[in-house]
C-alpha cells in the first residue's frame, strides 16, 4: 500500500543481508520504538546536529531515510532481533499524541501506540514532512481495507463488538454503583479524616 501510495519508499523482503540495490544514507534511522528509542516529534526539523544556535548541538538531525518493518507486531519484533545492523541503527517511536491504531476491535494492540505499518509511515512523514500532500488518502485505503474486514469477520465481528461494548458498559456500572454508595453512605467525619493514614494502619486485609 505505501510502495504504491507514496514516491521514494521501497520494499525488501529479505533478511540479515542488506540488499546491494538499496544505498543506506548516513543519516537512515529506524522506526521502531525500542528502549533507546528517540521520539519523532523531538528532532530538530530546523537545525542540523551540532549548530551553535542548537541548544549546544544537542538537537538531532532528522533522518532523511527511514526503515520501517512490515509484519505483525511480533513478527516485526523478530525482525529487529534477527537482524543485528538494525541495532546499530539510531531508533526512532511516534509521538504519544497520536494516538491508537485504527485496527480497532479488528486486531488487538500489543500496548498502547502500537500502529499498522501503513499506520506508521503515514504518522512519521506528517512529522518529518508537514508539508507533504495526500497522505490521508493513504488512510481512506486502509479505512476501506478494515471495513472489508468487518464484513468478512461476518458474525464474529459483531460478537466480538458485542463483547466490547458489554465490557464497557459493566466498568461504567460499576463506577457508577461506586459513586451512589458514597452517596447513600457519605462519611460523616471531615473529609482529612476521613481517609485512612496507609503509614499508620494496617489494610482490612490484614486487620482480619
Amino acid at each position: 500500500m505505501a510502495t504504491m501510495g507514496t514516491k521514494h519508499v521501497e520494499k525488501d523482503v529479505s533478511s540479515i543481508e542488506i540488499p546491494s540495490w538499496i544505498t543506506l544514507q548516513s543519516d537512515v534511522g529506524l522506526l521502531f520504538p525500542s528502549e533507546h528509542a528517540l521520539d519523532l516529534g523531538s528532532v530538530d526539523l530546523g537545525r542540523s546536529l551540532g549548530d551553535a544556535d542548537s541548544a549546544a548541538g544537542s538537537a538531532r538531525k532528522p533522518p532523511t531515510q527511514l526503515i520501517v518493518l512490515d509484519g505483525t507486531w511480533s513478527k516485526a519484533k523478530r525482525l529487529f532481533y534477527e537482524n543485528p545492523w538494525l541495532h546499530n541503527l539510531p531508533h526512532y517511536r511516534l509521538p504519544p499524541s497520536k494516538g491508537s491504531s485504527r485496527y480497532g476491535i479488528i486486531r488487538k494492540e500489543p500496548k498502547p501506540g502500537c500502529m499498522s505499518t501503513i499506520e506508521s509511515i503515514v504518522m512519521a512523514l506528517e512529522v518529518l514532512e508537514p508539508e507533504t500532500e495526500g497522505l490521508d488518502k493513504l488512510l481512506d485505503v486502509f479505512d476501506y481495507m478494515m471495513e472489508d474486514q468487518k464484513v468478512c469477520m461476518g458474525e464474529r465481528y459483531t460478537r466480538l463488538e458485542e463483547k466490547v461494548r458489554l465490557g464497557r458498559s459493566q466498568k461504567s456500572d460499576l463506577v457508577t454503583m461506586h459513586i451512589i454508595q458514597d452517596m447513600v453512605s457519605p462519611s460523616k467525619a471531615p473529609l482529612h479524616k476521613a481517609i485512612p493514614d496507609c503509614r499508620n494502619e494496617s489494610s482490612p486485609s490484614q486487620r482480619d
